[in-house]
C-alpha cells in the first residue's frame, strides 16, 4: 500500500443528534481529525451530499449548520462542504452498477464503497466518521457483490472517529509522494512483481508534478502487479484472476485494452521497447492502461501468464501519447477512422471466433434461402445486429457476426464474394433498420479459412428496430425486447441527448485546451480571488466543474470549451469562425468593400471581428488646420502642435475645445 486517502463518511449523519450541544461537539472531533490529516500534508475527502443528510431526526444538516453553529464554525464548515472540498466524487472510481454492502446497508454511491473500490485496486483507503453514530467501529467489513462465476469479495475499511487515533495512523503512514522521481522509488520498492525498463520513467521528466496523475499510475501498476502472481501452480489463471481480468481489462469499465490496428500500423515501431534481459532485442507491448489526467499511457508486454509472471512479469514503461500538432499543420482525417475502423485485433477476432457465443459474437453458417414461413439468415442477421446496436447490456464494446463459421466456430468453408458482402452491408441502409447502426462489413481470414466480419456499434440512441421490432441479446440468445427493456433503453439515449454545446467533441485532448489563458483569463473573472486561493481542485476538476470538459476520468472537450478555449477549433468543428464582408453602400445587397474570415477560439474571433468593424466605419471627425480656404495639404494635429512649439508658442493646456477658429475647424 503506497497511497492513503481518507474519505467523511456521510452515513454516519443519520439523525442521532438530539441538541446542537451534540451536534456541535461531534463536528468539532471531526475538525481537529482534519486539521491532524493536513498536519500531515493530507486532507479528509467529502461529498457534495452531505448537507441532505439529517443531523436529528426533525433537522437537515445544512439546517442544523446554520441554526446550530457559531459563525466561524458555519464558515469553516460549509467552505468545506460547498466550495473548497476536497471532494471524492469530483474522482470517483466505482460505478452505479456495482453493489457494495456493508452489514446489510448498500452503500454503493457512498464515500464508503468507493473507499472499497479502491481498496480493491491496490489503493489503501480510510474513512472519518462522526461520532456518536451506529459506524463507530473498525474495520468496515464491506462486500463487493459479484456473480454465481466468481462470488463476492470481502474488504476491509479502516474507520477513526478520534484524532488521536488518526494521528498514530498517519505517522504510520508513508508520506505523500509529491514528485516523480518519489513515485519511482516507491514503484520499484512495492511493485516486486514488476519490471520496469531503465528508461520507464524518463517521459514524466519535465512534466509538472499532477498528484491525481500519480494516483491513477499507482493504481494501475498495483492491478497489474497483482495479476501477475494471480495463477495457480499450473501457469494458469485462478479465480482472482479470472475476476481481475473481468473487471479490468473487458467490459465498458475495462482499464486496460490493447491497441488498435489503426495505432499499431502506425505507431508499431514505437511500440516496441528494449528488452530488460536481452540487450539488442525488443519485445512489443501493445497492451497499455490509460492516465487520462495526464494523457499518458501505461504500455506493458501481453500475454500475462503464470510463467511469464514468475520469470520476467511485465515490462512498463511510461509513453507520452503524441501532442496536438500546430495549428494548420495537423495531418488529415482518415476518413470514419475512429467509428468504422475495426476495434478487434486479428488474435482477438480467431479467440472470438473459437469461444461460444455471447451476448458480443454470433455465428452464421451462410446466406441459403429460409423455408418458406421462416426468417432465413439474412433475417436473422439483421435482428443480430439490432440487438448488438442496441447494448442492453451495457458492454460498451461492439458484437461481431461471423458469416461463414459453424456453430462450434469452424468455418464452413462458403465462398465470401461481392455479393454476400454488399447484402449484409445493406442492412444498414435498406431502411428496414433504423435508425440506421454504425456497422462494418469486411472480409477477414480466420482459422485458415475466408469468413465475412460484421461489426456493429453500441448506437447513442438507443432503441434499434429492426422491421418494427426492438431485439436485445440474451447471453448467446436474441429475443424482442420487454417493455421494461425498453424503457432502459430509452432512458439510455435521453441520458445521452445532451445539449450541443455539452456533448464531448471526438477525437479531442486535454492537450487541444489552452490551459493557461483559461486559468489566467476566465477564472480570475468568473470567481471571487478569495474564492480561488481557497480552492485546492485540479486544472482538470476545474475544467469539469465549468462544464468544458466532460469528467475528470474523461477529460475530453466539451464543445463549449474547443470554442471558447480551444487551440484550434475549426480543426474539430469546421463551421466554427466568424466571416465578415463590408458593403461599399447603404444598402444590401450593394458593392462589396472587404471581406475576411476570424479564425481561432471565439473570444479572439469575436475581439478581431469588432476591430474590424470598428476599422469598417466611415470617420466622422475630420480635423483641419490652417485657414478654411488654404489648398495646402493639412499636417497632422500631433505635426501641427510640434511646429507650434518650435515657433515659440505655448500648449494650449485647455485642450481644442478652446483653440482659435482660424487654428482648429472641427
Amino acid at each position: 500500500m503506497i497511497a492513503l486517502d481518507l474519505f467523511l463518511n456521510s452515513r454516519s449523519l443519520h439523525g442521532q443528534f438530539r441538541s446542537s450541544a451534540d451536534f456541535e461537539a461531534a463536528l468539532e472531533r471531526v475538525m481537529a481529525m482534519r486539521r491532524v490529516a493536513r498536519r500531515f500534508d493530507r486532507d479528509i475527502h467529502c461529498d457534495g451530499g452531505i448537507l441532505s443528510r439529517d443531523a436529528s431526526p426533525d433537522v437537515p444538516v445544512q439546517n442544523a449548520v446554520i441554526a446550530w453553529l457559531s459563525p466561524d464554525q458555519r464558515r469553516a464548515a460549509m467552505q468545506w462542504w460547498t466550495r473548497g472540498g476536497p471532494f471524492w466524487d469530483a474522482d470517483r472510481r466505482h460505478g452505479a452498477d456495482d453493489w457494495f454492502e456493508c452489514e446489510g446497508e448498500i452503500v454503493t454511491d457512498d464515500a464508503l464503497g468507493e473507499a472499497a473500490y479502491r481498496i480493491a485496486v491496490g489503493l489503501e483507503c480510510n474513512t472519518v466518521t462522526f461520532a456518536p453514530s451506529d459506524w463507530t467501529r473498525s474495520p468496515l467489513m464491506v462486500q463487493w457483490r459479484g456473480d454465481e462465476e466468481f462470488g463476492d469479495l470481502s474488504l476491509q475499511v479502516r474507520n477513526y472517529w478520534e484524532a488521536g487515533e488518526l494521528r498514530a495512523r498517519l505517522r504510520g503512514a508513508a508520506p505523500p509522494i509529491s514528485s516523480w522521481s518519489q513515485l519511482r522509488e516507491s514503484a520499484e520498492r512495492h511493485f516486486a512483481n514488476l519490471r520496469f525498463g531503465p528508461e520507464c520513467f524518463d517521459p514524466l521528466r519535465g512534466l509538472p508534478f499532477s498528484n491525481p496523475g500519480a494516483t491513477r499510475i499507482r493504481a494501475l501498476l498495483s492491478i497489474l502487479d497483482r495479476l501477475a502472481v494471480a495463477f495457480d501452480s499450473d501457469g494458469r489463471r485462478n479465480v482472482e484472476g479470472h475476476r481481475m481480468y473481468r473487471d479490468y481489462f473487458t467490459g465498458e469499465r475495462g482499464l486496460f485494452s490493447d491497441s488498435s490496428d489503426t495505432e499499431k500500423r502506425r505507431f508499431g515501431e514505437k511500440m516496441q521497447f528494449r528488452h530488460p534481459d536481452k540487450p539488442g532485442e525488443t519485445i512489443p507491448c501493445y497492451w497499455h492502461g490509460k492516465v487520462r489526467h495526464m494523457t499518458l499511457r501505461i504500455h506493458f508486454s501481453w500475454p500475462i501468464s503464470g510463467t511469464s509472471a514468475r520469470s520476467s512479469p511485465c515490462w512498463k514503461r511510461f509513453s507520452r501519447k503524441k501532442t496536438t500538432p500546430p495549428m494548420n499543420r495537423r495531418p488529415p482525417l482518415e476518413k470514419d477512422e475512429a467509428i468504422m475502423s475495426n476495434p478487434y485485433s486479428h488474435p482477438q477476432l480467431e479467440a472470438m471466433l473459437a469461444d461460444l457465443e455471447s451476448e458480443l459474437v454470433e455465428r452464421k453458417e451462410s446466406l441459403r434461402r429460409a423455408p418458406p414461413g421462416k426468417d432465413g439468415p439474412i433475417e436473422r442477421i439483421r435482428q443480430a445486429v439490432c440487438a448488438f446496436a442496441n447494448d442492453l447490456p451495457g458492454h460498451g464494446r461492439p458484437g461481431v457476426v461471423f458469416v461463414g463459421a459453424l456453430d462450434d466456430g469452424t468455418p464452413s468453408g462458403i465462398p465470401i464474394t461481392d455479393r454476400l458482402l454488399q447484402q449484409l452491408a445493406d442492412i444498414r441502409s435498406d431502411g428496414q433498420t433504423l435508425p440506421p447502426p454504425v456497422m462494418s462489413v469486411s472480409k477477414r481470414t480466420l482459422a485458415g479459412s475466408e469468413i465475412a466480419v460484421v461489426t456493429v456499434h453500441p448506437s447513442d440512441a438507443p432503441p434499434v428496430r429492426a422491421r418494427g421490432h426492438v431485439w436485445i441479446r440474451v447471453g448467446p440468445r436474441r429475443a424482442i425486447a420487454s417493455a421494461q427493456d425498453e424503457r432502459i433503453l430509452n432512458e439510455r439515449r435521453r441520458h445521452r441527448d445532451a445539449p450541443f454545446d455539452a456533448r464531448p467533441v471526438s477525437r479531442a485532448t486535454l492537450a487541444d485546451i489552452d490551459v493557461r489563458r483559461f486559468e489566467e483569463d476566465y477564472l480570475p473573472r468568473a470567481f471571487d480571488p478569495e474564492l480561488l486561493a481557497a480552492n485546492d481542485r485540479t486544472t482538470e476538476e476545474r475544467l469539469a466543474a465549468t462544464r468544458l470538459i466532460a469528467s475528470v476520468d474523461d477529460p475530453v472537450p466539451t464543445v463549449v470549451g474547443m470554442l471558447v478555449f480551444g487551440r484550434d477549433p475549426q480543426y474539430f468543428i469546421p463551421g466554427a469562425y466568424i466571416q465578415f464582408l463590408r458593403m461599399g453602400g447603404t444598402e444590401f445587397p450593394g458593392p462589396g468593400a472587404g471581406r475576411g474570415e476570424m479564425h481561432g477560439p471565439r473570444v479572439h474571433a469575436a475581439r478581431a471581428a469588432r476591430r474590424e468593424a470598428r476599422l469598417a466605419q466611415p470617420r466622422r471627425r475630420r480635423h483641419h488646420f490652417g485657414s478654411p480656404g488654404d489648398p495646402t495639404p493639412s499636417p497632422s494635429p500631433g505635426r501641427a502642435a510640434a511646429d507650434r512649439l518650435q515657433r515659440g508658442h505655448a500648449p494650449d493646456v485647455r485642450g481644442h475645445q478652446r483653440a482659435r477658429p482660424g487654428h482648429l475647424v472641427r
